[in-house]
Parts: structure tokens; sequence; C-alpha cells
């Protein structure tokens, strides 16, 4: 008799996806998301360019392998359906997450699984492809905040300038994805009405995403990372509560550093509502588009350790 092989099909789950450039409130968003009582949120499992990577070289037990050296998912359970094995389509592959993921939120009592990660961005397409109930969480930021702050990390653009031009990227890119989708499967917040009106900003992304808003979501406390000992390192004030002056120090710069920075996401900041400083696109001078491009190379020389500390 011959054996049929199952027939697999996109997973069902009302999952849910955080993203937004870098610096812009995603890890914030996460934690406030991840202290309601039927929603958890893991922090940048990277999904796609991390394990649908492995699952296409390698297969179902290389995928399991990987999932389980991060110490939280019990992923060799999915190994015992010997239906699964030699399979590496589309279908097997969200199947396999959701369920590893769908199984996890239920050991913490919580209903819905999600994840957050900045690179997302570039990715609604693909994820809402793999999962077509998932809800996408679009959280955007001013530019020139972001830029100043990306810059100082030891990750992303090394000047502020190409900050901003990474951000007018990843901005542009979500936003026009997630116009495709239908307008129950996602919303877009600015990460400054989450820090002006938080609750507000949260209720309607609960709405949105078909849950109650819980209180909890507004302390601080509650807002628990997900089995990252560098949260703290990398994110400091996140177990804070988010403080309103944050969101005018970029005002502090000096008027060239911001024009330097509009001049690469003019068109797309005013999308967004940010109001520019400059009447008109302005353009960077040669001379400091020299400038920048060797601050970029120093930095990224002393952030392998070639050189030492820069005077930022």
């Amino acid at each position: 008799m011959t054996n049929k092989r199952i027939q697999l099909r996109y997973p069902s789950d009302r999952c849910l996806f955080v993203l937004g450039c870098d610096r812009s409130g995603t890890t914030l968003l996460q934690r406030m998301l991840n202290a309601h009582s039927k929603i958890m949120v893991t922090y940048e499992w990277d999904i796609l360019n991390r394990y649908e990577r492995v699952f296409r070289d390698h297969g179902l037990e290389a995928l399991a392998d990987v999932v389980e050296k991060r110490g939280v998912l019990k992923a060799r359970s999915i190994l015992a359906d010997q239906e699964l094995q030699g399979r590496r389509d589309d279908h097997l592959f969200a199947m396999v997450i959701a369920r590893l993921f769908r199984e996890h939120a239920k050991s913490q009592g919580k209903q819905y699984w999600g994840d957050k990660y900045p690179g997302y961005t570039r990715k609604v397409g693909r994820l809402a492809e793999l999962f077509p109930n998932a809800f996408f969480v679009h959280i955007v930021r001013d530019p020139r905040a972001v830029a100043l702050s990306w810059e100082k990390t030891r990750w992303g653009p090394n000047t502020a300038p190409a900050a901003a031009t990474e951000w007018a990227r990843r901005v542009e890119h979500a936003r026009v994805a997630m116009q495709d989708l239908s307008a129950e499967r996602s919303i877009a917040v600015l990460y400054e009405d989450l820090v002006n009106h938080p609750e507000q900003t949260l209720r309607n992304i609960c709405r949105k995403f078909g849950v109650d808003f819980q209180p909890q979501m507004l302390e601080t406390s509650t807002k628990t990372g997900f089995n990252n000992p560098n949260l703290d390192r990398l994110h400091p004030l996140v177990n804070l509560a988010p403080q309103r002056s944050v969101l005018e120090k970029w005002k502090t710069q000096s008027p060239r550093v911001l024009t330097h920075i509009e001049a690469r996401c003019y068109d797309e900041m005013q999308k967004w509502n940010y109001v520019p400083l400059n009447a008109k696109q302005p353009v960077v001078p040669i001379a400091w588009r020299a400038y920048y491009r060797l601050l970029g190379k120093l930095r990224s020389l002393h952030r392998r350790k070639v050189i030492p500390l820069l005077n930022r």
C-alpha cells in the first residue's frame, strides 16, 4: 500500500510582527506588547534570514539543531513525524516555525505569538505569504533622532547622513509593502505618539489586532525581554518609562548636521508628517560628502578594533 504524503498548508495562526528602522522604538514596543497576558513577542529571532536559510540548505534536522542552540524553544519533537522528513517546501517551514512558537507561547500561558526584528521592514511580503493571518506593526521615529542615535552604536551606519539614508530606504520599503496588505493586517504608529500618548497608541494596536488593552502594558517593570543577556547593554533605557525630553534631544544638534540628515530623507520624512527645518531639500556639499566617507571608514576601522577610539 502506497503511503500518501500529508498535504501541508500555511499556518492559520494569528501572529504578530513588530518592525521598524533601528533606534525607532521597536524594543520598547516589543516589551510593551509582551506584557499583555495573551501576547508573546520574542526578541529578534530573525525568522527568515536565520532559520529559513538553514532549513533550505540543510533540512529539518539542521533547523531543529539551530533552534535548540538558543536554549529556549524545544525543537526536537518536530522530527518525530516521519512524514516531514526530506521536505524543504515553504509550507513545511512555516508550519514548523508556527508550531514551535505556538507551543512556547502556550507554555507561558499565552495565546498569540510574534517576533520583533528591525530587518522585517524588508520582509513584510514574505512573512505575509508564509503566515497569512499575520499582523504587522510598523513603528516610525523622526529620522533626525534615529540618525543621531544610530551612528553612535556599534552596528549599522557609521555617520548620521548614512543612517538617514538607511532610514529612508527601510521606512519606504515597509510603507509600500504594507500598502499591499488588507487594512486589518497592519498598523503604523509613530514613536513620538507611543511616548506622548502610550495608552491610546497601545489601545489602537490592540483593537486592530483583536485583543483588549491591558493596563500592565504601561508598567515598565513588566516589560520583560526574551532571554537576551545583552539586552540591557544594547538598550540601557528600555527598562525606564519613556522620557518625553528624549523626543526633542535632536534639536540641540548643529543646523549643519540636521541639514545633512534631512538631505538624505527629505521626501520620506514628510510622508510621516515630520516637518523639515529646510524649506526645500538641501544638498550636502562635495567636501562634506568626502568628510563623511572618510569618517565612516575610520569608524568602521575602530569597530573592528583596528584603530583606537575616535572622539565622536
